[in-house]
């Protein structure tokens, strides 16, 4: 499923690391759209193992790899390996008690023990992977040293299944046996239907092919109906000897090299030298970080977490919960701000309907949304009507005093006029305000005005049974 925010979060260049006392090897991918591409490969033989730090900070300067995700892995020589059954295939869950699970079968305490798992099968069977703490602490202090922090650490074995079942789509569905060659370790993995299905480790490579042998006999007790169909081998094998044969010999089953970069074909040609199989876990590492295609183990959890993953881990979750409640908070107060507008102007539409219907009763229907422009039409038909009726001593219109009084009057709303009447030049104004300092406020914005003259207030008291303050003015237009 496309997750734009995991594509974009995911790193663009990954380096796989494979560090021994006695070489070094890496893998860069820029892992893009396309999948990932090879860009870098190097191989280096340790001169002098007691500066293996040095010589790795040397390696790694000069052959110019970009360390935005690092992933090594710890040989499987080291861990506990064991198929556990559960009744439950929800990864969550069985990640809260596998490590519980693993405890019987472990010699030590749980407690000192990194637990990691691979998805559970059909039949609930789920390959389960412990190594005690001290081993992973000795890995990262030397890549400390050098002032490399892993991403991920997990196991060669896990990165070659990972990489064989990525590219195994035109292979048979019968079991297959992968088999890695470093120095005298020897580690056979044997994959059935896409699945980890049996590994054993074993280190003596001068009886490399009795033990295969004797490997896939014990297979067979596990699976009496089927056959290993193939065996693949890789990593770094003897000159000397034709290996190959004696252990197609002493299994009676096809033998060949793997070469997974045929199968991977993402290196761009001319720009990289071709890869043995000595590569293969570094290729393998760099491909299961990238884009893998069973679930990660990492034993970088518990008290190994990376810093650099909590700090950004933290600010990431600070930041999209800061940016959460901000939205929240402006959609809140948009939608607000909305109703509150949208109510004022309900409530300013109904009081110009009202007006409308007290003014023109004539008028009829009113038109929802269109209150203003209808009333506009109306005092305007109101005004051609009279504008050839002048008062008789003054070229004002009566509408225009009465509109001159109006914006007086409403610039304070506790102001309510009982009366109005215009007779020539003299006008009497009666009304109610629930003061006499509403009073003179009235009287102060008349004088001002500069409209009126002989402005008197010829009576204001208080009406208790109303419980406001009457008034009476008498005011003369100017000519």
């Amino acid at each position: 499923m496309f997750n734009p925010l995991k594509d974009f979060l995911r790193p663009k260049y990954i380096l796989s690391l494979l560090v021994k006392e006695n070489f070094i090897a890496a893998v860069q991918v820029f892992n893009g759209v396309k999948g990932p591409e090879i860009e870098n490969t190097a191989f280096r033989k340790i001169s002098n193992p007691g500066e293996l730090q040095v010589e790795l900070q040397a390696f790694l300067r000069e052959e110019n790899f970009k360390t935005e995700m690092v992933i090594t892995c710890l040989p499987s020589s080291q861990a506990f390996i064991r198929d556990i059954t559960l009744t439950v295939n929800n990864p969550k869950v069985v990640e809260k008690i596998i490590k519980f699970q693993l405890e019987p079968y472990i010699p030590g305490s749980i407690e000192d023990m990194l637990v990691d798992f691979l998805d559970p099968g059909a039949d609930g069977s789920i390959p389960c992977f412990g190594v005690e703490k001290k081993h992973l602490a000795v890995h990262l202090a030397r890549l400390a040293g050098a002032g490399i922090e892993p991403d991920v650490v997990t196991f060669d074995s896990v990165a070659l299944l990972d990489l064989y079942i990525s590219f195994s789509s035109e292979r048979s569905e019968m079991p297959v046996a992968l088999v890695y060659l470093e120095g005298e370790s020897i580690l056979v993995e044997i994959i059935y239907e896409k699945r980890l299905d049996f590994l054993r480790v074993f280190g003596d490579t001068k009886k490399a092919s009795e033990q295969i042998a004797d490997t896939f006999r014990l297979y067979k007790l596990k699976r009496p109906a089927v056959t290993v169909n193939e065996i693949l081998i890789t990593g770094f094998l003897p000159q000397d000897t034709d290996l190959l044969g004696a252990i197609e010999s002493n299994t009676g089953i096809k033998t060949s090299l793997w070469q997974p970069l045929g199968d991977l074909g993402d290196q761009k040609e001319g720009k990289l030298a071709p890869l043995g199989q000595e590569m293969c876990i570094p290729l393998a590492l760099a491909r299961y970080a990238a884009r893998p295609s069973i679930r990660l183990v990492n034993l970088r959890k518990e008290e190994f977490v990376p810093k650099t993953h909590m700090d950004l881990r933290k600010i990431f979750l600070f930041s999209a919960s800061a940016i959460l409640l901000i939205a929240l908070l402006l959609t809140v107060g948009v939608y607000q701000k909305v109703f509150y507008l949208e109510k004022q102007d309900q409530g300013l539409q109904n009081q110009i309907s009202q007006v409308i219907a007290q003014s023109f009763p004539e008028a009829g229907r009113i038109i929802k949304g269109r209150e203003i422009p209808q009333l506009e039409q109306m005092i305007s038909a109101e005004r051609e009507r009279f504008q050839g009726v002048d008062e008789a001593t003054a070229k004002e219109k009566t509408l225009d005093v009465l509109l001159k009084l109006t914006k007086i009057i409403s610039e304070d709303p506790e102001v309510q006029i009982d009366n109005l009447s215009l007779e020539a030049k003299d006008i009497r104004l009666d009304g109610r305000t629930p003061s006499f300092e509403v009073v003179d406020r009235l009287t102060n914005r008349l004088t001002k005005a500069g409209d009126f003259k002989n402005i008197k207030l010829v009576g204001a008291k208080m009406d208790r049974r109303e419980n406001a303050v009457t008034f009476n003015f008498a005011l003369e237009k100017n000519e």
